[in-house]
């Protein structure tokens, strides 16, 4: 149970720092820390069903399901604007150091 508690905690604080856009989020912490915790819960999952706890850990497995949905959904978003702003940058780069010689356009003698 302290393993779910933990990977919880560590995929509410990424949920919220996304939602919250503070500044520059440490995105590898991030990532590091629910793999340590998904490690951590593997290893703690071996000897659930021998204790007879298998029920309870069903249930706290399912809000961290939840939990876990939501992170996706808000990393998505936040993923997807991030491709659009490289993409922007990417096209501002490429008009900048184009001197115009081969442009898609043509003048007006064709």
């Amino acid at each position: 149970m302290n393993a779910v508690s933990r990977l919880e905690a560590v995929v509410d604080e990424e949920t919220e720092a996304l939602r919250a856009r503070r500044g520059r989020i440490d995105l590898d912490d991030f990532n590091r820390r629910k793999s340590l915790g998904l490690l951590e819960l593997s290893r703690a999952m071996r000897g659930v069903e021998r204790a007879g706890h298998a029920e309870i850990v069903t249930r706290r497995l399912g809000s961290l399901r939840a939990r876990l949905d939501a992170n996706q959904a808000v990393l998505r978003v936040h993923m997807k604007a991030a491709q659009e702003i490289s993409g922007l940058l990417a096209e501002a780069i490429r008009e900048s150091e184009s001197d115009g010689t081969y442009s898609g356009q043509v003048g007006a003698r064709g």
